[in-house]
């Protein structure tokens, strides 16, 4: 698993790196990415027994069923169960992760973060359970998460009425099976918390 979640971090940083979308980090933490990549790439042809302190951590969503956060996103549930969704994120001016989000699992790698903020989600070498019954993170990482999933509500808004009226028409050809799937049920139970909220205008 370990092997796993570093090669899609190390995917991910490459990929941002490549396309100069780590720019909004500091040159200190720009060299600490790079020192990421290399030390994950050393894990991955053994030529390292671990990754260091670019520790990998993996959390595990199901669906949200009730909430006490101000503004939640109407797409919380679309967004847990169903979005893929990528990001190099800065965190003040010393600390970065690269964050992969795998429909309900969400990977974090390390660039240079407070390791003790983050209880239940390591991924170790040689053993290991996956599913902690109690999980602790920090507090700016719930936000951001929340605010990843309101960003993806705002392009799904600037889908084109041509293309929405695709997708319609792609659902009404099997009805049967459009109610069965997945995003359908992310749906439901994003209406069962949010009512009409959880639709847009024109829908």
């Amino acid at each position: 698993m370990l092997k796993f979640t570093v090669s899609v971090s190390w995917r991910v940083l490459t990929y941002f790196i490549d396309n100069e979308d780590i720019t909004h980090f500091p040159d200190a933490l720009q060299m600490k990415a790079n020192n990421a990549l290399s030390k994950w790439r050393d894990f991955l042809f053994d030529r390292s027994p671990q990754p260091a302190q670019f520790e990998q951590h993996m959390i595990p969503y199901g669906r949200l069923k009730s909430f006490n956060y101000p503004n939640m996103p109407s797409n919380i549930n679309r967004y847990i169960l169903r979005t893929v969704d990528i990001d190099a994120v800065r965190v003040g001016e010393k600390n970065g992760f690269v964050y992969s989000k795998m429909g309900r699992i969400v990977l974090i790698g390390f660039i240079d973060m407070l390791p003790h903020q983050w209880k239940g989600t390591k991924l170790h070498v040689e053993s290991g359970v996956l599913g902690s019954k109690h999980y602790s993170l920090p507090a700016e990482f719930g936000e951001y998460f929340v605010n990843r999933a309101r960003s993806v509500s705002k392009i799904n808004d600037s889908i084109s009425p041509n293309q929405k009226r695709k997708i319609e028409e792609t659902y009404k050809k099997d009805i049967g099976r459009a109610i069965k799937s997945e995003t359908f049920k992310a749906m439901d139970h994003d209406v069962k918390m949010f009512g009409k909220k959880a639709f847009k205008k024109e829908d």
